[in-house]
């Protein structure tokens, strides 16, 4: 697959050079270890794979300029067995054109970024931007139902 970061103006983003069809593997992005919160508090580097289970992500790679958007194009999958976890994926929640941005939406993975300190203004400029990224636990039920098919399975459990 053909991807490229660029500086886009907000920041580092990556890009695709080609149509990449609903339901592809488009990245794969690997982590170092598994950690607790609190091992990981303080780091923007890191990705909660269980509601008190993270991954500390200290390469950067192609995935981490992966930016958030609240109409996202991309969601995020993990190895079945985590216990063997090197890494996840994103694959295409839809149907990507050619010059697109790929994003996700970092309200799918983690639970409560303001415990991190890491919650942010969101930048998306999409016309259901929620305003703020602070994790799925400041979510209303519609923000929540409309990301339902999105979920990281822990995050599904809590509708």
């Amino acid at each position: 697959m053909k991807l490229k970061v660029v500086d886009n103006g907000k920041g580092k983003a990556v890009y695709t050079k080609e149509f990449i069809k609903n339901g592809s593997k488009v990245v794969e992005y690997g982590a170092k270890y598994h950690c607790t919160m609190y091992d990981a508090l303080g780091t923007n580097y890191s990705l909660q794979i269980g509601m008190n289970e993270f991954v500390d992500i200290n390469e950067r790679t192609l995935g981490s300029f992966i930016n958030h958007s609240c109409n996202p194009n991309l969601m995020m999958r993990y190895p079945k067995d985590k216990m063997d976890f090197k890494g996840y994926y994103f694959i295409a929640a839809r149907d990507i054109e050619a010059g697109e941005e790929l994003t996700y939406d970092y309200n799918t993975t983690e639970y409560d970024s303001e415990v991190w300190g890491c919650g942010f203004k969101c930048l998306c400029g999409s016309e259901n931007c929620i305003g703020n990224f602070r994790g799925f636990k400041f979510l209303n039920g519609t923000q929540r139902n409309q990301i339902s098919h999105l979920l990281a399975p822990y995050l599904r459990r809590l509708l």
